[in-house]
C-alpha cells in the first residue's frame, strides 16, 4: 500500500495537532469505513468480539464500561497489524450496541461499543498492536492497562482507574474525571498534558531531563518533583480543576 499523503493546506491548518487532524476529517465526512470484524454469539448475555486490521498507524478507541488491556509490540512494523479479542457482557434482551466500529479509512482504525439505552453492559477487552501506533482513547469507566507503547497517547476517562508502564510515547494528553491514572515513562515525552476534575494522577518521569512547565490549579495541589527551564523544549501542561497531580522523577 503507497503511503498515505494529506494534500497541501494553508499554513494555520497544517498546524494542527495530529488528534485534530481526524476530528477535522470526521466532521467533514471524509472518513470512510470499512467492516472488519464480526461480534459472534457466544452464551446469552454473552457477545464474542474478534476484530483484526492491517496497515493502522492510528486507533481511535471508544471502549464500553470494564476492562481494557493495551499492548504493543516492539519492533512491529508501523502501520502494522492491529487486533481486538474479548467479550461484551449485557442484559439479555438488551444487546450492547456498535456505535463506530470496526471501522477504517487510510490507516486510522475506528473501534467503538456502547451500550443499549437502558442496559447496563461491560466489555473485557484486549488491544494489541505495534508499540509506535498513535491511540485515542474514550472510556466511560473501569479499569484500563496500557503496557509498552511508544505512539502518541490522547485520553478522555470518566472514573476509571488507568496504569500505564513502560512508556515511550512521544506525546501524552489525558483528561481524567473521577478516576486515577498511573503512568511510568522510559524515555522522556516531548509534550505531556494532564487535565483534572476530581481525580488523582501519578506521572513518573525519567532523571536527567529538564520540562517548561505551565499550570493551573483550581483546587487540590500540584507536586513537581521534576526538573524545570524556561527555555527545555520539552513541555508539561498540568491543569487540576479539583484533584491531586504529581509529577516525580523515577
Amino acid at each position: 500500500m503507497s503511503a498515505y499523503r494529506l494534500p497541501d493546506l494553508p499554513g494555520w491548518l497544517a498546524r494542527l495537532p495530529w488528534w485534530a487532524w481526524f476530528a477535522v476529517a470526521v466532521a467533514a465526512g471524509t472518513v470512510t469505513v470499512a467492516v472488519l470484524g464480526v461480534h459472534g454469539r457466544a452464551t446469552p448475555g454473552t457477545d464474542t468480539v474478534s476484530v483484526s486490521a492491517g496497515s493502522v498507524s492510528t486507533v481511535v478507541f471508544q471502549g464500553p464500561p470494564g476492562q481494557l488491556i493495551i499492548t504493543g509490540q516492539p519492533g512491529a512494523a508501523t502501520p502494522g497489524q492491529v487486533t481486538l479479542t474479548g467479550e461484551l457482557h449485557w442484559v439479555p434482551g438488551h444487546r450492547v450496541a456498535v456505535a463506530t466500529g470496526p471501522r477504517q479509512s487510510g490507516h486510522v482504525l475506528r473501534l467503538g461499543y456502547r451500550c443499549a439505552a437502558g442496559s447496563p453492559c461491560t466489555g473485557n477487552l484486549r488491544l494489541v498492536l505495534p508499540e509506535r501506533t498513535a491511540i485515542v482513547l474514550d472510556q466511560p469507566s473501569g479499569h484500563v492497562v496500557m503496557y509498552r507503547l511508544a505512539g502518541r497517547l490522547r485520553i478522555t476517562a470518566r472514573s476509571v482507574d488507568i496504569s500505564a508502564t513502560a512508556l515511550r510515547s512521544p506525546e501524552l494528553a489525558a483528561m481524567i474525571t473521577s478516576g486515577h491514572l498511573s503512568a511510568t515513562f522510559l524515555s522522556p515525552p516531548r509534550q505531556l498534558g494532564v487535565t483534572l476534575l476530581s481525580a488523582q494522577a501519578t506521572v513518573w518521569l525519567p532523571a536527567g531531563s529538564g520540562y517548561r512547565l505551565s499550570q493551573q490549579v483550581t483546587s487540590g495541589y500540584l507536586r513537581v518533583g521534576v526538573p524545570q527551564s524556561p527555555s527545555a523544549s520539552r513541555t508539561i501542561s498540568a491543569q487540576v480543576t479539583s484533584g491531586e497531580l504529581d509529577l516525580v522523577t523515577r
